[in-house]
C-alpha cells in the first residue's frame, strides 16, 4: 500500500512537471506576463523597497506536508516508501533569462518561468503551475489541488 501512495506521488510530482496543475495560455498575454520579472518591493518597511529578490538556482524537495499538515522530509517521505530520494529526483533549475530545466525521477523537461516576487509561475509543455515563494524561509511551494499535499523546495 506503501509503495501505492509513494508511486501516486510520484505521478503527482511528474505530471505537475510534465503536464502542469495550473491553466493553459491562451495566447494573450501582456508586455508584464511575457518578461521575466525577478525584483520586488519588500512588505517589511524595515527592508530597502529596492532589495531584489531572485529564484535563480537549483532547487529540490526538502519536504512533504500532506492535507493534514503532517510534515515529514522528503527522505522520510522516500524512506516509508521503500524508494530513495535518487530514484525520485525532483530538482528544478531556474535560470536568469527565464529558462528553467525541471528532473523528476532521472527525466529532464525544459519550460520557462515568471517570478513576480511572490509567485514563481512554471510553465511546461505549455501548460502553468503556480510555486508560493516564502521569504521568511527562502522556500518554494506548490500544492497538488487534488491530493492537497505540498512540496516545499529549497535551495540546493
Amino acid at each position: 500500500m506503501k509503495k501505492m501512495a509513494l508511486f501516486l506521488a510520484l505521478c503527482m510530482m511528474g505530471t505537475a512537471v510534465f503536464c502542469g496543475c495550473g491553466s493553459k495560455d491562451n495566447g494573450e498575454s501582456s508586455a508584464k506576463e511575457s518578461s521575466v520579472s525577478q525584483s520586488a518591493e519588500s512588505s517589511d518597511a524595515a527592508q530597502d523597497d529596492s532589495a531584489e529578490v531572485s529564484v535563480t538556482g537549483t532547487w529540490g524537495v526538502s519536504e512533504i506536508i500532506d492535507a493534514d499538515g503532517n510534515r515529514q522530509t522528503f527522505e522520510e517521505y522516500c524512506q516509508a516508501q521503500g524508494v530513495t530520494p535518487e530514484q525520485v529526483g525532483g530538482k528544478y533549475t531556474f535560470n536568469d533569462d527565464g529558462s528553467a530545466i525541471c528532473t523528476v525521477a532521472g527525466v529532464d523537461v525544459e519550460g520557462s518561468y515568471e517570478f513576480d516576487g511572490s509567485t514563481l509561475t512554471l510553465t511546461t509543455n505549455g501548460t502553468s503551475t503556480p510555486y508560493t515563494y516564502n521569504a521568511e524561509n527562502d522556500t518554494l511551494e506548490c500544492t497538488d489541488a487534488n491530493l492537497g499535499s505540498t512540496s516545499v523546495f529549497v535551495r540546493q
